[in-house]
């Protein structure tokens, strides 16, 4: 199920967040997994798209989601070393993210 693939994504993400002191976006992440956990309980359709849709929205605009790049200068928990492979790592999962959501709302449509 799409909807378990894309909670698990969240938490990786959110685990490596909070691994290097990421603030704001471990907690805006974790309350997007309770909305969409919400929505699917709920079984209605619109409440999912709806959900979806607020997990896209993480990826425009100024200093959206897709913004973030972990690194000592942005006061993270990072060794410089490290630099390189958390935020390849991080841009992998946000790219798989946004495929599984796009993959769930065309399911859904």
């Amino acid at each position: 199920m799409s909807e378990l693939l894309i909670l698990a994504k969240l938490e990786e993400i959110r685990n490596i967040l909070e691994r290097h002191k990421v603030q704001f976006w471990p907690d805006f992440l974790a309350e997007r997994a309770r909305q969409l956990q919400a929505a699917y309980s709920s079984g209605h359709k619109r409440a999912k798209q709806e959900a979806l849709e607020e997990l896209e929205m993480l990826y425009g605009g100024m200093g959206s989601f897709n913004d973030l790049v972990i690194s000592r200068e942005g006061g993270h928990d990072i060794a410089s070393r490290d630099v390189p492979k958390i935020n390849a790592k991080l841009n992998k999962l946000r790219s798989r993210l946004y495929q599984v959501i796009q993959e769930e709302k065309t399911r859904l449509e």
